[in-house]
């Protein structure tokens, strides 16, 4: 969004964490009417540093009127299409609308919503981007033809980046924290943080950029109270426990529409991965499910990470998926001792035959916890 308006593109965003409560029409109203004041704000913006008259007549109008409930709401995509129009004909611009944690809205919602906040902008020079959760996102509704289809409407951009190779997860980290360092004076990041302490920040946050950073900064604040020069893996090893439970209520609030059956699923784990089998290590069926679902959604939100995609531990035909528990799930006043941890090995690749050993998620255990949830 930055780069597009340097490049004097008119830009507007909307955090969807406002509208987690609404639904049906209520919800389509009051985010058709915060869109179009955000595009006003943004065309006026981009108006004054081009020097061009703006004209946000059929903005002011439609912002006036979306909220009365005797407007009719079928009306809405077209005439927020025109005004948009006018908008971009005037600047000479493109639109682009930005939609943050879309996957927060109520998901029966969210395709109906994307079809009327597309057809706002379709034909009229806009743009939409919307970042969510994927397991969590519900882009197009086939039954009433209504959302984003992939790849006929929109393109899915993914910006995961899994264990599945831990080499290239440790060096994209390296990159990111060692810009930092650099604008604080450290040339190279083995001053602040020596190798040891480095990868095992990176393991405890399976690569994650998010994670990480909080969990650096949580390690410098330990390693100057210790009148530490660096970094060291006891302060890493603080900050992981202290960051743990933090982590897991923070994610798990970005999920609220299935937060109960996730909590359900993250002690069902918890006693079936470290309690009986002491590993933190487990694979799960490779069939499209509602099995693999919830094992997905609890990978988006950082708290099982995919390391091998297609295992047959068994027989060819069965492919299973393999999984780590992420560090906050053991971690703290959860802690457990004795855990076999799966670690990459030679050339930071997992070996295979350990992979084939893991234990097994029973099939069907997603009904039991959706039963009891």
């Amino acid at each position: 969004m930055e780069l597009l308006e340097n490049s004097h593109s008119t830009c507007a965003a909307l955090d969807m964490q406002a509208y987690t409560e609404l639904s049906g029409d209520a919800l389509v109203r009051e985010v058709l009417h915060d869109l179009a004041g955000s595009i006003k704000k943004a065309a006026a913006n981009a108006a004054r540093i081009q020097g061009v008259n703006l004209s946000t007549d059929g903005l002011d109008s439609f912002v006036s009127q979306i909220l009365d409930t005797e407007f009719d709401l079928a009306r809405a995509p077209a005439v927020l299409r025109r005004a948009v129009a006018t908008i971009t004909q005037e600047t000479g611009e493109s639109l682009f609308v930005f939609l943050d944690d879309f996957h927060v809205v109520d998901f029966a919602e969210q395709a109906n919503l994307l079809h009327i906040i597309n057809g706002s902008l379709k034909g009229a020079n806009g743009w939409l981007k919307v970042a969510g959760l994927r397991s969590l996102l519900n882009h197009y509704d086939p039954a009433g033809r209504r959302g984003l289809q992939v790849p006929g409407d929109a393109q899915e951009v993914s910006l995961d980046l899994t264990l599945e190779n831990p080499s290239a997860a440790e060096e994209h980290l390296r990159d990111i924290i060692q810009s930092f360092l650099g604008a604080v004076g450290y040339s190279d990041l083995s001053q602040a943080m020596p190798v040891a302490a480095f990868k095992r920040l990176v393991w405890a946050n399976a690569g994650v950029p998010r994670d990480a950073l909080q969990m650096f900064a949580r390690a410098i604040e330990h390693a100057r109270r210790n009148q530490h020069v660096a970094v060291t893996v006891s302060d890493v090893n603080v900050a992981i426990g202290e960051f743990g439970q933090r982590k897991l209520d923070d994610v798990l609030d970005d999920a609220r529409n299935e937060q109960g059956v996730l909590r359900s699923l993250i002690e069902y784990l918890i006693h079936f991965c470290l309690d009986e089998r002491q590993t933190n290590a487990f694979l799960v069926r490779a069939e499209q499910g509602s099995d693999l679902r919830l094992i997905q959604v609890l990978s988006d939100l950082r708290l099982v990470h995919l390391i091998h995609q297609s295992i047959t531990p068994d027989r060819a035909g069965e492919r299973y998926e393999a999984f780590i528990l992420d560090y906050c799930l053991f971690t703290g006043f959860r802690r457990r001792r004795n855990i076999a941890e799966m670690r990459p090995q030679e050339r930071e690749q997992f070996n295979a035959s350990e992979l084939r050993k893991l234990p097994k998620l029973p099939g069907g255990f997603s009904d039991e916890l959706h039963a009891h949830a």
